[in-house]
């Protein structure tokens, strides 16, 4: 509910409630995976749907392989008292050891010495320049391409399509030849829709984005000229 994923729409309170009412009266488990929210460089920070909890239904899971590194397998869950020891005995019946020990330990001593919160501060900063940056690149060089949809959070921006399927399949392809990959949301949606994208832009320094963008204008060109 605090970022859904892909197109990083947030839930309203009203809508938050609402779900805590229908777990209630179905006696349900709901499992709020915050996946990415950590970084948030714009609004008012959102709490979790666990926060509203008041009857113990919510298991909030989340993971530190965005906010360190991908190869840091570690994760944690929020639980209910009455959730603990059962999960504790299911997750024994296929990981009987427990995993990462010794980073385990060493990210206990870095959060507890502030690093870890200095390092999400830094992260943050960071991606929300080149968030920012991407957009103003895509609004400057691709006006007539994609709708850029607003966020102030996450690692990726979602974007819409202007054109018709048609255009947007002829785009991809072209923008494939020129070495530039994004990720189709269109395979996220139950119901048709415009087509709609995914741009990752957290691993790339200014530079490669000015020439991933410069590439996709390329392509655009190729795109208007073979609908001639």
């Amino acid at each position: 509910p605090t970022r859904q994923f892909p197109t990083g729409a947030v839930l309203g309170l009203g809508r938050r409630r609402a779900i805590l009412e229908w777990a209630s009266e179905r006696n349900a488990v709901i499992i709020e995976d915050d996946y990415d929210s950590e970084f948030r460089w714009g609004g008012r920070p959102i709490e979790p749907l666990k926060v509203l909890d008041r009857e113990q239904r919510v298991i909030y899971v989340g993971s530190f392989s965005q906010t360190m590194v991908a190869s840091f397998r570690l994760g944690y869950a929020v639980l209910p008292p009455s959730l603990v020891q059962p999960l504790i005995a299911a997750k024994a019946l296929y990981e009987p050891v427990p995993p990462a020990l010794l980073e385990q330990r060493a990210l206990a001593k870095f959060m507890a010495r502030g690093g870890y919160l200095r390092h999400l501060r830094r992260l943050t900063r960071l991606y929300g320049e080149r968030h920012a940056f991407f957009v103003r690149e895509m609004e400057r060089e691709l006006p007539e391409t994609f709708i850029m949809q607003p966020g102030d959070a996450g690692l990726h921006i979602y974007a819409t399509w202007k054109g018709n399927i048609e255009s947007y399949e002829r785009f991809k392809a072209l923008a494939l030849e020129e070495g530039v990959v994004f990720r189709d949301a269109m395979r996220y949606r139950l119901t048709p829709g415009p087509p709609a994208v995914c741009f990752g832009f957290a691993h790339l320094e200014k530079e490669e984005i000015q020439e991933g963008i410069r590439r996709m204008r390329l392509a655009w060109e190729k795109c208007i000229f073979s609908f001639r």
